[in-house]
């Protein structure tokens, strides 16, 4: 786990996605999640941080968590959004 000394939001590129990554894997409520993600520059971040949380909170709203999915690009948004319409299979 990473030690945060700084605030996410001082740190600079890599870093700061690394930082909020790991706050939004710590955060249980899908809308802080989806605002955190919002925040990730870094695609391949942002691509793992997201699935991750879906993967956690499969039992969190459906519809928020496709809007959380639709954060990613290409085959990751449809991965993405077939963990969360298959929930019930894995």
């Amino acid at each position: 786990m990473l030690a945060c000394t700084l605030p996410c939001e001082e740190r600079l590129g890599l870093e700061r996605d690394t930082c909020l990554a790991e706050r939004m894997s710590e955060e249980g409520d899908v809308d802080l999640a989806t605002a955190l993600a919002r925040q990730l520059e870094d695609r391949i971040v942002r691509h793992a941080a997201v699935l991750s949380w879906v993967e956690d909170h499969r039992d969190a709203d459906r519809a928020k968590l496709r809007e959380l999915c639709g954060l990613l690009d290409g085959d990751h948004a449809e991965l993405c959004a077939r963990r969360v319409d298959a929930a019930h299979l894995q």
